[in-house]
């Protein structure tokens, strides 16, 4: 007579699952984020592409000098041509003199930004976010909604074990305001995220409102 064993499959835990933390500040139940958004194929070149953008694009181009033209001096002739046995020079607004026009200086009509396809974004910014995920630098938390005071948000950083940190939140008024006073915490609308300041945090604090907003942003139309 057959003997059937009763087999028992284990329950496999999921590569794209964190741990969820609630409002309180405790771990929770475990949840598997988007492989669409973290779990992709990192692509350190287009990551560098994106930075450079980003930074082009934060100056102004402020800086300006004059040249001789410009320069508000007199026009005279500083000695005459010939027979004085020294070199010929023309005015003091020349730019070998202290004071002088400069030659070849910065303008201020100068143009540093940088475009980028769209496309070529978004997939720097998978890539930013699935190498922070690979590196184990992703976080969920449910503090969407809390009081908005910076003593609480400290207290549920404090539990959770983070001291600083980009929180990445959906837009909730009482979250910016809780963390918009902390030097060590960055508040940033997962609408708006871009791979600089997902590459320059140290940990991103994601919550579930925020997840999907990035679900819905990155998905591939």
């Amino acid at each position: 007579m057959a003997v059937h064993k009763k087999v028992v499959t284990a329950k496999v835990k999921s590569e794209l699952s964190v741990v969820r933390f609630t409002k309180t500040g405790t771990a929770g139940t475990e949840v598997e984020l988007p492989k669409e958004v973290f779990g992709q194929k990192v692509n350190a070149n287009l990551v560098a592409q994106a930075v450079r953008a980003y930074l082009s694009n934060q100056r102004q181009g402020n800086a300006h000098t004059k040249t001789r033209a410009e320069v508000d001096r007199t026009k005279k002739k500083v000695y005459r041509q010939k027979g004085t046995g020294g070199a010929r020079h023309g005015s003091k607004n020349a730019p070998l003199y202290v004071g002088g026009g400069r030659a070849h200086g910065p303008k201020n009509f100068e143009n540093y930004s940088l475009t980028m396809p769209k496309k070529m974004a978004r997939l720097a910014l998978l890539s930013a976010l699935s190498d922070k995920f690979s590196s184990k630098k992703v976080v969920v938390a449910d503090i969407e909604g809390i009081e908005p005071k910076t003593k609480v948000l400290v207290r549920l950083l404090s539990k959770m074990g983070l001291s600083s940190g980009t929180i990445i939140h959906s837009g909730d008024p009482n979250l910016y305001k809780a963390g918009r006073n902390l030097k060590s915490v960055q508040m940033a609308r997962a609408q708006e995220l871009n791979t600089y300041t997902v590459i320059k945090s140290r940990m991103l604090i994601l919550t579930s409102q925020a997840v999907e907003v990035l679900k819905g942003r990155l998905e591939k139309n």
